[in-house]
């Protein structure tokens, strides 16, 4: 995945979050056997690099989400006080 920032972006990392829009789990043992648990944006890899004005990135095979259940989500986050400055979403 390539990527390129704009703005201001010194003394920052950009985050990458592969992430599963939703995943539905049944519980079979414990006190919520028998339920059906439905979790939203699920991060399955993360990825962090110091900002730079453009770069590329790469996900690991293993975990994928399922085709169409897939996004990723971008961040910018300033290293000393960890603000996000800047985000991005895409569907994969």
């Amino acid at each position: 995945m390539k990527y390129k920032l704009d703005g201001y972006f010194k003394d920052a990392t950009i985050n990458f979050a592969l992430v599963s829009k939703s995943e539905t789990t049944a519980i079979k043992r414990g006190e919520n056997e028998g339920l059906t648990l439905t979790n939203e944006n699920i991060v399955r890899q993360l990825i962090t690099r110091n900002a730079n004005e453009s770069g590329e990135v790469s996900f690991a095979k293993y975990p994928v989400p399922a085709v169409g259940n897939t996004a990723v989500i971008v961040f910018v986050q300033r290293k000393n006080e960890l603000k996000i400055i800047g985000a991005a979403m895409s569907k994969l």
